[in-house]
């Protein structure tokens, strides 16, 4: 498993966010920006780019 799926699931853990809704957006997240380029400032770290958009959905989970 990729470092920024696990990292994912531990914020959301912390959260008590349930596993299948974290499941699916990391699903979502791959799916999404999977043909989609990156910012030049994330000098070609695929990892840190899915792990900041899936961080900015699991945000919106929380202060929902």
């Amino acid at each position: 498993m990729a470092e920024w799926k696990r990292e994912i699931r531990e914020l959301a853990k912390g959260f008590c966010i349930p596993r299948e809704i974290v499941i699916n957006v990391i699903k979502r997240v791959e799916k999404k920006n999977s043909k989609r380029e990156m910012p030049d400032f994330y000098k070609g770290n695929r990892n840190d780019f899915l792990y900041d958009n899936a961080h900015r959905e699991i945000k919106n989970l929380i202060y929902a």
